[in-house]
């Protein structure tokens, strides 16, 4: 967008996904599209809302939605930010090195957490298993 005062956006809303194989554009419609139909929904007793799809805004994929102008309007920007291809790919050798120095720490830790998780288990069937045998005894 040029800096304009006809181009500016009273609410700019950025849905940004992280690393996976989304398409350009998909997280835009998946989250953007209902917001804008919300707005039209919104706004459409007041007058027309006018939904641009593919306004110019330096080559970035965005919707543009303007609501009327009774009582204030506003302009909402939604756009997405990709950032997944900016991280290189590891080597296997890179994933091979990050495994052997962490694995170890990790699965000790996991055995640790499995280790108390069965002592509270048992200490606990004991408690309830002592309380019972305290009340037969008390009968």
């Amino acid at each position: 967008m040029s800096g304009t005062n006809a181009d500016k956006c009273d609410v700019g809303m950025i849905f940004v996904h992280g690393i996976g194989e989304q398409a350009a554009r998909a997280t835009l419609m998946a989250w953007g599209e209902p917001i804008a139909a919300d707005l039209q929904r919104a706004w459409e007793s007041v007058g027309e809302v006018k939904v641009d799809s593919q306004p110019q805004m330096g080559g970035a994929d965005c919707v543009k939605v303007t609501t009327p102008a009774s009582p204030q309007k506003r302009t909402y920007l939604l756009t997405e930010a990709r950032w997944a291809d900016s991280f290189l790919v590891p080597s296997s050798s890179e994933v091979v090195f990050w495994t052997l120095r962490f694995a170890p720490r990790t699965t000790g830790r996991a055995a640790r957490h499995a280790f108390r998780h069965l002592a509270n288990r048992v200490r606990f069937a004991r408690r309830v298993t002592d309380a019972g045998v305290e009340l037969v005894n008390e009968r």
